[in-house]
């Protein structure tokens, strides 16, 4: 798809396809539903998302079947998996340093204390359990990152 192509196909000129993609003008209500139209795709999904792929990268995620909702949603799982990596390893260290604690203060406020402590890492490590079920439920076959 071409810059040229496009205008044709929904009645612009080129320079008015290039001065969207470039961000320097915004199209009309009426030229936006027209280019959408073009696209096939629904108005709210350009609205909501990042556009700034280049059109090259558009027609190539568009030959492997990516349209612009499926890439957010990968880009967002890519993220959720990052945070996901770093809640384990935040979870690991705690649970390292608390093994390593001498634990010789046995009053009361400490047992309440290492208590409370011990139902944080179990909520922390339920959620992260809970997080990697996810990911394989939506990318089955995916393993958690060392």
């Amino acid at each position: 798809m071409t810059q040229r192509s496009m205008a044709e196909a929904v009645g612009l000129n080129r320079s008015n396809i290039a001065s969207y993609e470039s961000g320097m003008v915004e199209p009309s209500t009426t030229n936006f539903v027209k280019i959408c139209q073009y696209l096939e795709t629904d108005p709210t999904v350009i609205l909501t998302q990042d556009l700034s792929m280049t059109m090259t990268q558009v027609e190539e995620h568009a030959k492997d079947g990516l349209t612009p909702d499926r890439l957010m949603l990968q880009d967002k799982l890519a993220d959720f998996i990052h945070m996901t990596n770093d809640m384990t390893k935040v979870l690991e260290g705690y649970r390292t340093l608390w093994d390593l604690r001498e634990l010789s203060d046995d009053n009361a406020e400490s047992r309440q204390l290492r208590s409370s402590l011990d139902d944080i890492l179990h909520i922390l490590s339920t959620l992260i359990s809970n997080n990697w079920a996810l990911v394989r439920s939506i990318q089955p076959g995916y393993s958690e990152e060392e």
